[in-house]
């Protein structure tokens, strides 16, 4: 198993898991999901650039690569958020976040059905034991609304086609600035449309708002995206989305540190639960890797 690999992704799901607290407190200064997203990848452009600049990395990509970028850019970056953030509306804050965590059984299912890659009995049981601690963290009672869950389901597999993607169409492996900087030009290009064109765009914000906007970019669509590429690039997509369950943990540990949220016993079950699963994958992984030594 590769450790550093790990710890990207690890670190990238952390990163994530900590937006969600700053994202609220820019709700209260009058800001909007579909706002909060275009700026959260127009912010970071500029530090892109230069970091570019620096490594000498040219900015024009292969015609292919633009396009798949594109594709990539609007599920990943556009579609996920937009449903995540509305179906909170429907079925509340946990019950979507919940659902949306099942995106690591889209990543698998999507890897065996269009990619023939067999998972192997370790990847599986850790996959069914980490989606069963993330269960844990369910309220039920929010689940009435059809609606809100198709909404939050959908937001999973959008994401799990972000990740497939990014993995077989070979993009994880392209200068992490580069395709960074392309996916967020993209969304934020995508966005400022739609935003424009729904009236959804709200400009009018403290300047408070506007700064923690600029630290969520700088976390998420800058380490966290380049982060989970390279991780996604050691590990491979499926593996890589089983490690991404640590954003969950994250967040039940934000929410009751920042949020004053409740710390029920369910939710630490679920946490350990989840890195149970990790740990039995991480253990599988160097029992083959010290197989593989021995033949």
């Amino acid at each position: 198993m590769n450790i550093p690999g790990i710890l990207l992704t690890i670190l990238s799901a952390l990163l994530f898991a900590i937006s969600p607290v700053l994202v609220s407190w820019t709700y209260g200064w009058g800001n909007n999901p579909l706002t909060m997203v275009m700026f959260r990848n127009l912010f970071v452009l500029p530090v892109l650039l230069i970091l570019m600049k620096k490594d000498h990395t040219a900015i024009r990509l292969p015609r292919e690569q633009f396009f798949q970028l594109l594709f990539i850019a609007a599920m990943g970056s556009c579609l996920t958020p937009l449903l995540l953030y509305s179906s909170y509306s429907y079925i509340g804050v946990g019950a979507g976040t919940t659902l949306h965590f099942f995106y690591p059984i889209f990543v698998a299912l999507f890897c065996r059905f269009f990619y023939h890659e067999t998972l192997g009995k370790a990847k599986i049981r850790a996959l069914i034991l980490a989606l069963t601690g993330t269960l844990f963290f369910m309220d039920f009672s929010n689940l009435t609304n059809l609606a809100g869950v198709a909404m939050a389901l959908t937001s999973g597999m959008t994401y799990a086609f972000y990740m497939v993607l990014l993995e077989k169409q070979g993009l994880s492996r392209l200068n992490p600035f580069l395709c960074s900087f392309w996916l967020a030009l993209f969304a934020a290009a995508d966005l400022f449309v739609v935003g424009s064109f729904t009236g959804s765009l709200c400009f009018q914000q403290p300047a408070v708002s506007y700064l923690t906007m600029i630290i969520i970019a700088m976390m998420t669509s800058f380490l966290a995206v380049v982060l989970l590429q390279k991780g996604i690039e050691a590990l491979g997509s499926s593996t890589a989305s089983i490690f991404c369950l640590f954003e969950p943990i994250g967040s039940v540990i934000c929410g009751a540190l920042f949020l004053h949220e409740e710390l029920t016993i369910s939710k630490i079950l679920g946490c350990l639960i989840i890195i149970l699963a990790v740990v039995l994958l991480i253990m599988a992984g160097r029992k083959n890797k010290s197989q593989d030594k021995i033949q």
